[in-house]
């Protein structure tokens, strides 16, 4: 018997495969600005239309999910206080660390997860990201904890969205390749042309034997509609894009191109664009103080990786998370387990 599905609210997804797998995970996996919020928002707009409770977990401000709503006529307010749609940040959630992808505390995370989507009868699940309920350590019980969340996932019958940024790291990329095993529909992001033209990328379907994978559609984001097939997006799109791109400096004629001279390092006076005999003047200066004066600007370089990393015992502070859910805080901060912040782009 194969699986049933259920519509993601991406036209050219739906037809092609029917949508999600009903009852199943899909994992959405691109890097940061790929689109991932777009598939997020579009099968949240789709769920509560369709009349379904649904729970989102997400390291954004709660109005972040709630906004885009609006423009599909959806009521927030109404459907938060209906208990039709339930927002749980990670920013008020108990977790052993800070940050966006600090992990949640095991097994107490799963058994309240359990009892929310029973007592609220939740069919419906996103977690944006998945991160925080599968990154642990060490890392060799990472597969078994990652196991069992997803197979909690399908024992509470949820149809869930795991959204997955990017990885940055080989601990990062162990958890990227789990995940993508234990779900059986993968799905890969990547942004294009400033933000408004998309490739969606079907990876994995498990049971869809007639389509040839990896399938790939290219789509257009107009704000309002989500994703929609280039022959879709029309004169609103190609107006979009003019807007987006900058516009071409005009060069200057050739009878007044300035003539460039080597940069001097004397100081910022030299791009106050001083009078020729006040320069004159200065290089005088500087020819006779030459000897044994060393210069009052270094040459720019460009910094390598380990000039960004703490000296050995040296206190530096990370900056708050981009979501704004956090302050600053101690790389070095006693008890503090390394974890995924640091190597994965945050969700947006």
């Amino acid at each position: 018997m194969a699986p049933v599905t259920t519509r993601s609210g991406i036209s050219v997804l739906d037809g092609a495969f029917g949508g999600f797998y009903l009852k199943r995970a899909t994992l959405v996996s691109g890097r940061r600005k790929s689109g991932k919020s777009i598939v997020a928002w579009t099968f949240l707009t789709k769920t509560l239309l369709s009349g379904e409770n649904v729970v989102v977990f997400t390291a954004r401000p709660p109005t972040a999910v709630t906004s885009p709503l609006e423009s599909k006529g959806i009521d927030s307010r109404q459907v938060i206080e209906s208990g039709q749609l339930i927002i749980c940040p990670y920013s008020t959630m108990k977790r052993e660390g800070t940050g966006p992808f600090a992990p949640l505390p095991f097994p107490q995370a799963s058994e309240e997860l359990a009892k929310l989507v029973l007592d609220n009868s939740i069919s419906y699940a996103i977690f944006d990201s998945v991160v925080p309920w599968t990154a642990i350590e060490p890392l060799e019980k990472m597969q078994d904890h990652a196991e069992d969340f997803v197979g909690s996932l399908d024992a509470l019958k949820l149809t869930s969205l795991l959204i997955l940024p990017n990885a940055a790291s080989p601990a990062a990329q162990s958890l990227t390749n789990v995940l993508r095993e234990l779900c059986p529909t993968n799905i890969e992001l990547e942004s294009k042309r400033f933000g408004a033209e998309f490739v969606l990328r079907v990876t994995k379907y498990q049971g869809a034997t007639s389509i040839e994978l990896p399938w790939e559609k290219t789509l257009n984001f107009i704000p309002g509609e989500g994703f929609v097939a280039p022959e879709d997006g029309g004169a609103l799109l190609e107006a979009q894009l003019a807007a987006r791109q900058p516009m071409p400096a005009e060069r200057p004629s050739k009878s007044k191109s300035p003539k460039f001279r080597p940069l001097i390092q004397q100081g910022p006076a030299d791009f106050a664009g001083r009078t020729p005999a006040s320069a004159k003047k200065q290089e005088a200066k500087g020819a006779e103080g030459a000897k044994g004066r060393g210069t009052r600007f270094k040459a720019l370089v460009s910094p390598s990786p380990n000039a960004f990393a703490a000296s050995a015992g040296a206190p530096t502070t990370q900056p708050a998370p981009e979501n704004g859910s956090g302050k600053a805080r101690p790389a070095g901060e006693a008890g503090q387990k390394p974890g995924f912040a640091s190597v994965i782009d945050i969700f947006k």
